[in-house]
């Protein structure tokens, strides 16, 4: 009950003729929508996911996964709205919801938690993902911080005051190590990335691709600018500003997500 901020008062959500319910019953939060099937289902919600200023919910299958609703709350609104827009999504859709696109362990969790081991076991084909923290905390971007923590109780700190924690404020490159992990459009190469470490170590980015731009799904416009969802990093890196040393935090502030002047850079 203190968790969840969207109105479960059997609130009735239309898209695309087909009208989704929120309520309660037995002390469980419940939503009724469509199902893998095209047909109309109900599922219990089983965790949250995010505070402020949107909040999801997952709903969790028999076989473990869990999978992320297309619904999500405007905290700040107050309503209801689909993460598509106007736009409709078919039950066969990649992005349906019950779509491996859609799932919270692999798509998710990674950038949204810290330290997170999806412990994915291809013999059963189901996920035991742990994490350190839910949320995206301090270490996840400065890394383990228990050295540095030990030395700030101890109250006899010397030197510098980042001891211990991964270096993200040295130069642009060394930055961008640190937030292309998350602010990337990318393919893993292992899943054992650590704050401080090299990103292409781990990922490969995606660049512009000539046959994307052929067959009319670019990911980027002929000068690098972003044309689809690549997360920044890519466009960012073929930028003039970038090589002039640019870095993230000269425009924005990564505590509390907001830029530091108003209007588009």
């Amino acid at each position: 009950n203190q968790t969840v901020r969207a109105d479960f008062n059997g609130t009735a959500f239309p898209h695309h003729n087909i009208t989704s319910r929120f309520f309660r019953k037995d002390d469980r939060y419940l939503v009724e929508t469509e199902n893998q099937e095209g047909k109309q289902e109900t599922f219990p919600i089983k965790y949250t996911f995010g505070w402020e200023p949107l909040q999801q919910y997952l709903v969790e299958f028999p076989d473990g996964r869990l999978q992320v609703l297309p619904f999500c709350w405007d905290v700040e609104g107050k309503r209801w709205f689909h993460v598509y827009n106007e736009e409709r999504i078919p039950p066969h859709d990649q992005l349906f919801w019950t779509r491996p696109m859609q799932n919270w362990d692999h798509m998710c969790a990674d950038c949204h938690s810290t330290h997170v081991r999806k412990k994915f076991d291809p013999d059963t084909e189901r996920f035991a993902t742990s994490f350190s923290e839910i949320n995206v905390s301090c270490e996840a971007c400065h890394g383990p911080a228990k050295k540095h923590v030990a030395m700030a109780r101890a109250g006899d700190w010397k030197g510098d005051a980042f001891f211990g924690l991964a270096d993200v404020k040295s130069d642009n490159h060394a930055q961008l190590e640190s937030c292309a992990k998350c602010h990337a459009r990318r393919s893993t190469l292992d899943l054992d990335h650590h704050a401080g470490d090299k990103f292409i170590d781990h990922y490969i980015l995606e660049l512009i691709e000539p046959w994307a731009q052929r067959v009319g799904q670019p990911t980027y416009h002929p000068d690098g600018q972003i044309d689809e969802e690549v997360y920044v990093t890519g466009s960012f890196v073929q930028s003039k500003m970038f090589h002039k040393g640019i870095k993230c935090v000269d425009c924005h502030d990564p505590h509390t997500a907001k830029t530091l002047a108003k209007g588009n850079a």
